[in-house]
């Protein structure tokens, strides 16, 4: 259980450094570093203390804090992979956005020399 917690807190914690460091490169507005920040350490609470989603696990047979703290780190490896989703396409939408533009500018001064 322990060894559990433990990995839950190292890739929260690995994925709010990824975060902040896509923030501080400007690839990731303030807001989502915020939420993804809240999302992370929400979730991270969740895995560590287990009877937070007692209710949730509560209409199942199995109450076991086993079976609570893997449904946990399962959410947090999923919420992991959305973001580093979100965080590619981002990128991605901004070198587009810079592409159009670097073309667009181009083709303007073209027409100018004319």
């Amino acid at each position: 259980m322990l060894l559990i917690k433990c990995i839950a807190i190292v890739l929260a914690a690995v994925a709010i450094t990824k975060t902040y460091l896509d923030y501080r490169k400007r690839l990731e507005p303030l807001l989502m570093f915020v939420f993804w920040t809240v999302i992370w350490i929400s979730a991270t609470v969740v895995i560590v203390f287990p009877g937070l989603i007692y209710q949730l696990i509560d209409y199942s047979q199995d109450r076991s804090v086993t079976i609570g703290a893997l449904t946990g780190l399962a959410f947090i490896f999923m919420l992991y992979i959305v973001y580093r989703v979100y965080a590619k396409v981002a990128r991605v939408e901004y070198q587009f956005t810079e592409l159009v533009r670097k073309i667009t500018l181009t083709e303007k001064d073209k027409g100018k020399k004319k």
